[in-house]
């Protein structure tokens, strides 16, 4: 457990996942409220959902390539390598959870 938790704190993409997670729903809950007020249509809002769920996999794959560029001579062991791809599947289904929860809550 505990070589997990120095692992997290290594992984740059992990990061990036947890940030754009955040700051998409931040984004999603004020249109959200910007829906519910009558201020723009619903449609606004399952368009911004979908724009997250399509922009999600380019923004890891570009910040994996960044992160790849700059480790070039710190070659990522196979461990590094497996828990990556795990934080970015889990990532992906957590977002796909949230989206898929606030196209049926409409």
């Amino acid at each position: 457990m505990e070589y997990t938790f120095k692992q997290l704190k290594r992984v740059y993409l992990f990061k990036i996942a947890v940030i754009f997670t955040i700051a998409t729903f931040l984004i999603n809950q004020g249109i959200e409220a910007m829906v519910v007020a009558e201020f723009i249509p619903v449609l606004s809002l399952r368009f911004s959902l979908i724009a997250t769920a399509i922009a999600f996999p380019f923004v890891m794959y570009i910040a994996w390539v960044i992160v790849n560029k700059q480790k070039e001579e710190e070659k990522e062991t196979y461990e590094e390598k497996v828990l990556n791809v795990w934080l970015l599947i889990f990532s992906i289904l957590v977002l796909g959870y949230a989206i898929i929860e606030q196209i049926y809550a409409h």
